[in-house]
C-alpha cells in the first residue's frame, strides 16, 4: 500500500503514516486493499442484491452449462461420431468460456485476453478434476 501512495505523488515518510494509521482501522484497511490494490469492488451488504446476484449466476450456470449439451443433442441427430461430438463439444465450450472471460474483463482491471485465457484454462482446470474423481468414484463402485 505504501507503494500505491508513493505512486501517487506522496513520499515515503508520509506515505507509511498513511497506511499505519488506515492499518489501525481494519474496515478501511480492507476496503482500501480489496479496491485500490486489486482493483475489485466489495459487494454490497442488502440481501436484495445477493438475491439478484444469485439469481443472475443460477441463470448463467443453467444457460452457459447447457449450451455444449446441445452440441451431442445436435450431433446425435446429424449421427456424428462420438469423439467428433467431444471435439466439438470440447471447442464450443472453449469459445463460451472465452466469452464468458472478455465479458469478464469489462468489470475488472484485467486485459480481455488474460481474463479469457484465465476464464479457460479454469474451465478445462475444474472439467479435469472432475473427470478425474469421476473415473476415480467409478473405479471403486
Amino acid at each position: 500500500m505504501i507503494l500505491k501512495f508513493q505512486e501517487k505523488g506522496m513520499s515515503r515518510s508520509d506515505s507509511e503514516m498513511v497506511v499505519a494509521k488506515i492499518a489501525q482501522y481494519e474496515n478501511l484497511f480492507v476496503h482500501f486493499k480489496v479496491t485500490e490494490e486489486l482493483g475489485l469492488q466489495l459487494p454490497e451488504d442488502n440481501d436484495a442484491f445477493l438475491l439478484a446476484d444469485a439469481f443472475i449466476m443460477f441463470c448463467s450456470y443453467a444457460i452457459f452449462g447447457s449450451l455444449p449439451l446441445l452440441v451431442y443433442f445436435l450431433g446425435l441427430l446429424n449421427s456424428l461420431t462420438d469423439q467428433d461430438i467431444f471435439v466439438i463439444s470440447f471447442l464450443f465450450t472453449c469459445l463460451l468460456l472465452l466469452a464468458l472471460g472478455i465479458a469478464k474483463s469489462f468489470y475488472t482491471s484485467i486485459s480481455w485476453f488474460s481474463s479469457g485465457l484465465e476464464t479457460i484454462m479454469m474451465g478445462i482446470s475444474c472439467a479435469s478434476a472432475s473427470y478425474a474423481v469421476g473415473t476415480l468414484i467409478a473405479s471403486y463402485l
